[in-house]
């Protein structure tokens, strides 16, 4: 699971919505979901040793606190989260439908 993963579960099973921001250690988005629980966000407990595993996943915590604003993204940040977001977000509904239709 990453912080895309984690937001797109709790805004389908909880509604609210999506937050982008500058991920603090990477020019690409960071996604919290804000509902019932207020803002949440899932990140790693501690940094992680590649930027891959960002991507493909990893063991995290669920933070339930405020965060400080984020700096500008760069705009390579901005197309590269894009995309990331894009293939993400498809990812994350295939592997939803199919883990439904297995459940039959």
């Amino acid at each position: 699971m990453n912080c895309l993963t984690h937001a797109l579960t709790k805004w389908h099973t909880d509604g609210g919505y999506l937050v982008l921001r500058k991920s603090g250690a990477r020019a690409w988005p960071h996604v919290l979901h804000v509902g019932g629980e207020g803002l949440q966000h899932y990140s790693p407990g501690a940094p992680l040793g590649h930027p891959v595993e960002a991507l493909i996943g990893y063991d995290g915590v669920v933070w339930d606190r405020e965060m400080c604003d984020a700096p500008p993204v760069p705009i390579r940040g901005i197309v590269l989260g894009a995309l990331i977001l894009a293939v993400g977000v498809l990812g994350w509904a295939v592997g939803r439908l199919i883990r439904r239709a297995w459940r039959g």
